[in-house]
């Protein structure tokens, strides 16, 4: 069973990222995070759009939604 408040941080984790990349150093961070797992690409925005896409994916096979 997964925690509620786990759960409302892995939901709304996604659209956070969305909305703070719009800032220089976050968007750096996060850049560095889709690099760590490896998830590809070069253009920083690519790099977050992928990162929101997996972690999407990750909240879809725990039944996060």
């Amino acid at each position: 069973m997964v925690h509620k408040t786990g759960a409302t941080n892995a939901i709304y984790l996604p659209r956070i990222i969305q909305f703070n990349d719009k800032n220089k150093v976050a968007a750096k961070r996060y850049a560095e995070i889709a690099d760590f797992i490896k998830l590809g690409r070069e253009i920083v925005e690519e790099k977050i759009a992928l990162l929101v896409k997996y972690l999407r994916g990750l909240n879809g096979l725990l039944n996060i939604t």
